[in-house]
C-alpha cells in the first residue's frame, strides 16, 4: 500500500482514503507513474592511446561504456525475463523479505501467484544500455559510434602539434551522459601545418617575358611559401615539361623540341599541404637555324631534267679525274638515271700504276 501511495504522490494525485476510491484512482494511473525512473549514468572510460602518449598520423581511440539501470546497491530480482527493483518491498511485502537479490525468481513467483506480474508493474526496472558514444578532442566532437567495442580513427594532422585532450562521452537508454577521465596526448606531425591554405608565391625570373631563346636555355624559378615548397613544375605552351624538388629550381629547356616562333612558359609550386601556387606567363619566342643543304653528304637537285645525283668525296684539281661509266664504258647521259662518283687521285709522276685504275659506276643490271 505505501509503494502504490508512493506512485500516486508521484503522479500528484491526493491521499484517498476508501478502497473503491483508491482503486478507480490507480486505474487512471498510466504504467510510467508506476516505473522506476533510471537516472543512473554509464560508466565510460578511454583505453587506448594511454594517457601521456605521444601520438601522429591516425589514431585509434578505444574506449568502454557499461551501463546499470540502477544503483548496484538496490535489490534486483529477474521475473519472466524482465527485472524489477524489489528493494521497497524488502520491508513492507506482506510475506516478508522473501527476495533473493540478483537471482531469477520466476519459479517462486510462479508458484505463488501464477503468471499475472500486474503486481510488479511499479518495480519495473527501465532498460539499461548504451545508446552511443562520443569522442572529444579539445571540447570539439569528432565522432561518434553506437556499436560496442566503441573505436574511433582520429586524424591527429588536423591539430597543432603539441598536447590535447580526448573525452569519452556515453549515454545510456534514459538519456543519462557521462564523460570519461581526460586523456592527453602529444601530437607529433612534422610535415604539416594545421590552417595553412597559403599557396606558394612562384614567379619565372629568367628568361623574361618578349626574349627570343635559342639552342638549350635555362628556365629559372623562384618559389617561396611560409611552410615550405614541396616540388616546383615547368610548362611549356600549358604542357607539362617538368619537376624538381631541390632549390634552386632551375630547368633546362631544349628548344629545338619546339618550332620556331612565340611560346608561353609558366610555372607551378606545391606546398606540404597540397596549396598550389602559379607564376604569371612568360612568353618567348624560339629561333633556332634550320641548316641549309650543301657540303659533305648533302643531297643536291640539279637542273638536269630531274636527275639527281648523290656525290661521295668528289675532289677535283691537278691532274686529278673522275670517270663514270656504264656497263659498256660509255659515259651515261640518261635523264633520271643516279650516277656515283667515286672519285680517285691519279698522280702524274706515277702514271704506270694509276692510269690503269678505274672505278665503275653501274647504273643498269649487272651481267
Amino acid at each position: 500500500m505505501k509503494s502504490i501511495q508512493s506512485a500516486l504522490d508521484r503522479a500528484h494525485i491526493p491521499k484517498l482514503v476508501t478502497g473503491t476510491m483508491l482503486v478507480a484512482s490507480l486505474l487512471m494511473l498510466p504504467l510510467s507513474a508506476f516505473a522506476v525512473a533510471d537516472t543512473t549514468p554509464p560508466s565510460v572510460s578511454i583505453v587506448a592511446p594511454t594517457n601521456g602518449a605521444t601520438v601522429s598520423g591516425l589514431v585509434p581511440v578505444s574506449a568502454t561504456a557499461t551501463d546499470l539501470a540502477i544503483p548496484s546497491t538496490d535489490c534486483v530480482v529477474t521475473i519472466f525475463g524482465i527485472q524489477y527493483d524489489v528493494t521497497s518491498l524488502q520491508t513492507t511485502h506482506s510475506g516478508g523479505n522473501v527476495f533473493v537479490c540478483g537471482t531469477d525468481m520466476t519459479a517462486v513467483y510462479q508458484g505463488q501467484h501464477g503468471t499475472n506480474v500486474s503486481r510488479l508493474a511499479p518495480y519495473t526496472i527501465p532498460t539499461a544500455g548504451i545508446s552511443k558514444v562520443e569522442l572529444w578532442v579539445d571540447g570539439a566532437m569528432k565522432g561518434s559510434t553506437t556499436t560496442s567495442p566503441y573505436n574511433f580513427s582520429w586524424n591527429s594532422t588536423t591539430v597543432a602539434n603539441g598536447t590535447h585532450t580526448l573525452v569519452a562521452r556515453a549515454f545510456d537508454l534514459a538519456n543519462n551522459m557521462k564523460d570519461s577521465t581526460a586523456v592527453t596526448v602529444t601530437t607529433n606531425n612534422a610535415t604539416t601545418t594545421v590552417g595553412d591554405t597559403i599557396p606558394p608565391v612562384v614567379s619565372i625570373t629568367s628568361p623574361t617575358n618578349g626574349a627570343t631563346v635559342s639552342s638549350t636555355t635555362n628556365v629559372m624559378i623562384s618559389a617561396t611559401d611560409n611552410v615550405g615548397v614541396t616540388k616546383v613544375e615547368l610548362y611549356v605552351d600549358n604542357l607539362f615539361s617538368a619537376t624538381s624538388t631541390t632549390s634552386p629550381f632551375t630547368f633546362a629547356w631544349n628548344t629545338t623540341t619546339a618550332t620556331n616562333g612565340s611560346h608561353t612558359l609558366s610555372a607551378k609550386a606545391y606546398d606540404a599541404n597540397g596549396n598550389v601556387g602559379t607564376s604569371t606567363v612568360v612568353t618567348v619566342t624560339v629561333s633556332n637555324s634550320n641548316g641549309s643543304g650543301g657540303g659533305t653528304g648533302g643531297h643536291h637537285h640539279g637542273d638536269d631534267g630531274g636527275t639527281e645525283i648523290e656525290n661521295e668525296n668528289e675532289h677535283s684539281g691537278g691532274n686529278n679525274r673522275g670517270e663514270n661509266e656504264n656497263e659498256n664504258g660509255h659515259a651515261s647521259t640518261t635523264p633520271r638515271t643516279i650516277h656515283k662518283h667515286e672519285n680517285e687521285n691519279h698522280l702524274s709522276q706515277n702514271t704506270t700504276s694509276t692510269q690503269n685504275t678505274r672505278t665503275h659506276t653501274r647504273s643498269g643490271n649487272d651481267d
